[in-house]
């Protein structure tokens, strides 16, 4: 029945006059229909692209026009289809938060509905909601042709401004403006106007001034900074420059947390000699991909992409363009994840984390006078080495306070004074370690028992620790989102709040905001139930446990919660609940995913670890030989070979056989592969100096 529904509902070709509905300008698109006529209509619109926001959650970039189909779309089948009565019947009390949310849209944004006759009770609960204010909604419309009297007086009574006309006559009544056509040949400053928020910066004229000294003690860098010329150009800084200018390549700059990607970039950004547009992006999916080529079209384009892997199938889709020169910014771990999909032959990847002596002295010259340690002091303090990132070693070099303590003692002092507030912070440092913005949407929902201008003031009183979010998203909207002003402040809150107010924030999260209100949830599912972030607020096992059970459900029954989960409880050392949930895992992916079956692998590994028996070693010997089949049969070879490496060395700790030596030599074999595939990471290069140190040792 699936199959025959999505086939029958797929769309193959219909009337023009539906393009006319890009005339509109559009916030959301709710329906109850299964087919994508919808997305094939604004697949046209140049000035508009489809954001769904069943995958991706809420879109607040005032050019992407979210699509929520409340029954079914037939671009997922496998989530299923709601058609019958009983179904129709109990949906609102299903998703009785997705239905919220159409109740707050209709305060929020005049709407119409076309072709719709509101016998759906989930649309009738959303309109007449005894949580909607009635008198607080924007303008309703709906078209209706040849209505009874009574159809007339029930729409009137429930708030409804009617349209007497047939589907096909109001779209024709829209202006017929071929919008789309204008588009075709823009000019770089129509580009311009389009991307505002998006230029690299020409000049200092309209951008906000500050003391360098903000920059060295930790905020992250600003335009004026970079066009001042006043942080030190790295090494790196050529080698990505070089990069740019070969037309055959497209470059990839990595490094460990506040390595300098960002900086180096932004600086490259700014001074190349580059004769084009120059843009650059932070919240990356495939609508804003299909976006930026609809209104780039064949202009030349220096583009910039920050936090890449977020998409990298539309990242690489970009590549293929000839007029784009394509740079992708990302850490070097989330780089590991994806790099088995990168064409080395098409990509130079640089990792900015490593710094020569040139640089490190360059680093401690430019650093002001006035904040700069005393020579005799900083000679006490021990040399850069490939631990450290760029801030750490410049924190060692500046005097006074830095933002890592000033937020450590603020965040300390705001849960003793004033708890929401403390809440605040941290829910907009989570979202933020999951690369999203919060935005106001979701802290209405999260402090429901609130107002809004309550929440609207909370924010007010954090104005100086959050900033707004500076990406083309919010520059035209009215919903703000904010992000705490650098990934480092973001980890200091996190780091040090109470575990009991992370918990709660976690928790209150999952229980009061529909994952479809949250900014780019496909890029937030990723990232926010990590297990290392999960500990830090859940160092009891069984709360732990229950969050993430909670948020399996939340998120729609993802088996990847599932493996996180089982990484969390087994590094709580509880090997029996770790494997059930990782079993449940497999079961949910049929066993073919190899990164759940690596995941396996570890947690088989560490429970038998600590254990002396022969049954025990038995365990040992068929993590190896999973991990073995992982990298013969999975592309990301190097990242089961780091997982290999690291199980080799302790097996080898512990009993120094025959069988760990074999594992040793198999390691190192893998890590010789793999080095000179993978120049950028700096981790392969480290496991296989171990393995031949302990290799040297037993001869």
């Amino acid at each position: 029945m699936t199959n025959y529904l999505t086939e029958r509902f797929k769309v193959h070709e219909f009337d023009p006059c539906y393009l006319n509905l890009n005339l509109i300008n559009l916030k959301g698109i709710y329906t109850t229909n299964i087919d994508d006529l919808i997305p094939q209509i604004i697949k046209k619109s140049n000035s508009r692209y489809l954001n769904e926001q069943h995958v991706n959650g809420d879109c607040i970039d005032p050019k992407g026009i979210n699509y929520l189909p409340l029954h079914g779309f037939v671009n997922y089948p496998e989530r299923g289809y709601v058609f019958s009565v009983e179904k129709i019947a109990n949906i609102y009390n299903q998703a009785t938060r997705i239905w919220s949310y159409l109740s707050a849209a209709l305060e929020k944004y005049p709407t119409i509905f076309i072709g719709y006759g509101l016998n759906d009770t989930g649309v009738i609960e959303a309109i007449t909601s005894e949580q909607t204010f009635q008198n607080a909604q924007k303008s309703k419309w709906i078209v209706l042709f040849k209505p009874s009297s009574d159809d007339i007086s029930y729409f009137e009574g429930i708030g409804f401004n009617i349209i007497l006309s047939e589907t096909k006559e109001f779209l024709n009544e829209l202006p017929l403006l071929d919008q789309w056509e204008k588009n075709k040949n823009k000019t770089n400053n129509e580009i311009e106007k389009v991307f505002a928020a998006n230029i690299i910066p020409r000049g200092l004229e309209g951008l906000i001034q500050r003391p360098i000294e903000e920059f060295y003690r930790g905020l992250p860098p600003k335009w004026t900074d970079i066009i001042r010329n006043v942080i030190y150009k790295t090494s790196h800084y050529k080698v990505i420059e070089n990069s740019i200018f070969n037309k055959q390549k497209g470059t990839i700059i990595i490094g460990s947390p506040i390595s300098g990607k960002t900086t180096v970039t932004m600086q490259v950004a700014h001074f190349i000699q580059y004769d084009g547009l120059k843009l650059l992006f932070t919240d990356f999916n495939k609508g804003r991909a299909d976006y930026i080529l609809k209104i780039v079209g064949t202009q030349k384009t220096l583009l910039i992409i920050e936090n890449f892997t977020d998409d990298v199938t539309s990242f690489l889709e970009l590549k293929k363009h000839p007029n784009i020169s394509l740079v992708g910014i990302d850490r070097s771990h989330h780089f590991g994840y994806v790099s088995h999909l990168i064409d080395k032959n098409k990509f130079d990847i640089i990792n900015v984390t490593p710094l020569t002596e040139f640089d490190i002295q360059g680093i401690v010259n430019t650093i002001p006078d006035a904040i700069r340690k005393p020579e005799e002091e900083i000679r006490k303090k021990k040399a850069y080495d490939m631990e450290d990132s760029i801030f750490e070693f410049v924190i060692r070099h500046i005097k006074g306070e830095s933002i890592q303590q000033r937020y450590k003692e603020f965040i300390q002092r705001l849960e003793s004074e004033d708890i929401a507030l403390a809440e605040f912070l941290i829910l907009c440092a989570y979202m933020h370690t999951a690369r999203v913005p919060l935005s106001m949407e979701v802290a209405f929902s999260y402090f429901n028992e609130y107002t809004y201008n309550d929440v609207i003031d909370m924010r007010k009183q954090l104005s100086d620790f959050l900033r707004a979010d500076n990406t083309d998203e919010l520059a035209q909207n009215s919903i703000d989102g904010y992000r705490p002003r650098s990934s480092i402040i973001s980890g200091t809150i996190l780091k040090h709040a109470s575990t009991e107010l992370f918990a709660k924030v976690l928790n209150t999260l999952i229980d009061r905001v529909s994952y479809i209100k949250i900014c780019n949830y496909k890029t937030f599912r990723k990232w926010a139930f990590d297990k290392a972030l999960i500990t830090k607020a859940f160092p009891n096992w069984n709360d732990g446990k229950d969050f993430y059970e909670k948020v399996f459900l939340f998120d729609n029954r993802n088996p990847y919660v599932l493996q996180q989960g089982a990484l969390y409880l087994s590094s709580k050392q509880k090997y029996q609940e770790a494997f059930d949930w990782i079993d449940r895992a497999k079961i949910l992916t049929n066993n073919m995913q190899f990164s759940i079956r690596n995941s396996h692998a570890i947690i088989m590994f560490d429970a038998n670890y600590e254990i002396d028996n022969p049954d025990s070693v038995e365990q040992l010997d068929r993590s190896m030989e999973i991990l073995h089949k992982c990298f013969n049969d999975d592309m990301r070879k190097a990242f089961h070979a780091k997982t290999y490496a690291d199980q080799a060395l302790r097996y080898y700790k512990k009993y120094n056989n025959g069988k760990s030596i074999e594992y040793l030599k198999q390691s190192l074999s893998w890590l010789e592969e793999e080095i000179p595939k993978n120049t950028w990471a700096y981790d392969l290069k480290s496991y296989a100096t171990k393995i031949r140190r302990a290799l040297k040792l037993i001869e």
